[in-house]
This record gives C-alpha cells, sequence and structure tokens, in this order.
C-alpha cells in the first residue's frame, strides 16, 4: 500500500494542474497520509458524528455546517477491495470497420444501449452475425 500511497501522492500537483478534484473517504482522519492533511490538498472535512448526521469543517468558510437526516449510502464497502489504478489512459483502438469498432467497443465494457441498440435482442443478433463473419475470416487463415 506504500507504494500506491507515493504514487498518488506524486500525481498531487497534477491533479492539482488540471483542475480535477480528489475526494478521499477514510475511516480514521489520523490513518490518511500526513501529505494529504495538507491545507493546500484539503479544502474541507466531513466529520461523521452520528448515523444520520454529519458535520463539514473547512478553513475556507468562517463556521462549520452540519448536516441532518443524511440517507444512507446505496454504495456497498469493502475494504479489501483495490480499485483500477493507471497514471495515464489506455491508447484508444481503433478499426476501419464500424461493426468491429462497436464488437471491441462491447467487449471492452459499453452496454448494447450505449452502442445504439434499443433493444437486446437487436444486439444479439448483430453480435450473433458479425462474430461468426469474424471466426470464418480467421478459419480461412
Amino acid at each position: 500500500m506504500s507504494a500506491k500511497n507515493v504514487g498518488v501522492i506524486q500525481l498531487l500537483g497534477e491533479v492539482s494542474k488540471a483542475h480535477a478534484r480528489l475526494i478521499i473517504i477514510a475511516q480514521e482522519l489520523l490513518s490518511v497520509d500526513k501529505e494529504f492533511l495538507n491545507p493546500t490538498w484539503v479544502r474541507g472535512v466531513f466529520i461523521k458524528k452520528s448515523l444520520k448526521k454529519a458535520q463539514l469543517v473547512s478553513h475556507m468558510i468562517p463556521r462549520s455546517f452540519t448536516f441532518s437526516n443524511v440517507p444512507p449510502t446505496t454504495v456497498t464497502f469493502d475494504p479489501y477491495t483495490v480499485a483500477p489504478f493507471q497514471e495515464a489512459p489506455a491508447p484508444e483502438t481503433l478499426f476501419k470497420e464500424e461493426n468491429l469498432q462497436k464488437l471491441y467497443a462491447w467487449a471492452t465494457g459499453t452496454s448494447y444501449s450505449e452502442l445504439g441498440f434499443n433493444h437486446p435482442m437487436k444486439f444479439n443478433r448483430f453480435l450473433r452475425t458479425n462474430v461468426r463473419q469474424i471466426l470464418e475470416k480467421l478459419q480461412k487463415l
């Protein structure tokens, strides 16, 4: 974990230059690396007071704010899950044929509706036809 912390700390300057935002969620404030607690980076801290109450403390506002009736989260929490992290985006793969581009986009996580198919069976027919054609071409090689 320390190697990942160092990697993220090295990115703080780039995050700031890009006007991006970084939200860090921790169970204990003191468990967060001290570099992240530097006032240069920290704009505010939410402190959980109870199950439905939280307080926002910030050096940018003269007083703290208390939020009541905070609804429970719908996000499941697993402390052992590690999120994928990349310093640079993966290069985009482009195909000349539109069908191949759609197949690649689907294979890398794009849903059928995001690809422009209004019904799953329409996408199913597209998928069967194009995969069969690709496999036939590969068999001829």
